[in-house]
């Protein structure tokens, strides 16, 4: 098995590949959240980010002027789950 920094290294370039294939041009995720900046035309399903903003019971916002998805209130303490839910969310969209 890999060292678990190697591991979370190679998730972290997998979401990277993920991002430029949907045209994010940004994530930054810490503890309590993330923000996801999309490019001017992102290659994302409009169905998946309504799905979302749904859902998040007022903890996902869109910003439209900025193009950037606001993710809130949320334990990421562990790099390991903000990296999976940042998978599981790009994966909507």
């Amino acid at each position: 098995p890999l060292p678990d920094s190697t591991s979370n290294l190679l998730r972290v370039m997998g979401l990277k590949q993920a991002c430029r294939r949907i045209k994010i041009l940004k994530i930054d995720a810490g503890p309590k959240g993330a923000t996801v900046q999309f490019h001017a035309q992102p290659l994302v399903k409009p169905e998946g980010i309504i799905q979302l903003l749904q859902e998040g019971g007022g903890t996902i916002r869109l910003n439209h002027d900025t193009q950037t998805l606001s993710i809130k209130e949320r334990a990421w303490e562990e790099s390991t789950r903000r990296i999976d839910d940042l998978y599981a969310i790009l994966g909507r969209l």
